[in-house]
């Protein structure tokens, strides 16, 4: 499902995952990301990713999230790949990303290349353009 902006299940699956939960004040958030991509299991969300403008031109895929679960199903590739094809139909030519060393083999998959950049506080930053597939 593209275009997923439901603050209540988003929020459900950031505590699931162990991540910060937003405020009821931050809902505007979602509405600034680039696309919100989200599988859906039962009715309920199991996996979602979006993408945000970052640093001038630059798009940024950022908040990738499955259940726990619902890992190793192959939704976060899935996640991934969908949007990255959305944001290439939306004439996007590269997309960044920045992971911890355990998800390299996830983006790298997908078609990411780690970039020329440093390390990040333990975050490696990878890339993919509109030529590569995965």
């Amino acid at each position: 499902m593209d275009d997923y902006a439901d603050f209540g299940e988003i929020c459900r699956l950031r505590r699931l995952v162990g991540w910060e939960v937003w405020e009821a004040d931050e809902k505007q958030v979602i509405a600034g990301y680039l696309t919100r991509t989200a599988t859906l299991a039962h009715g309920r969300l199991v996996g979602w990713a979006g993408s945000v403008q970052w640093q001038g031109d630059q798009v940024m895929l950022v908040d990738l999230m499955v259940h726990p679960q619902h890992r190793c199903c192959g939704i976060a590739s899935e996640l991934v790949l969908r949007t990255s094809r959305l944001l290439y139909r939306r004439g996007v030519s590269s997309i960044e990303t920045m992971c911890y060393l355990d998800n390299r083999r996830l983006f790298e998959k997908c078609g990411f290349r780690t970039c020329v950049q440093p390390e990040w506080n333990g975050l490696l930053r990878l890339a993919r353009t509109a030529e590569q597939t995965g």
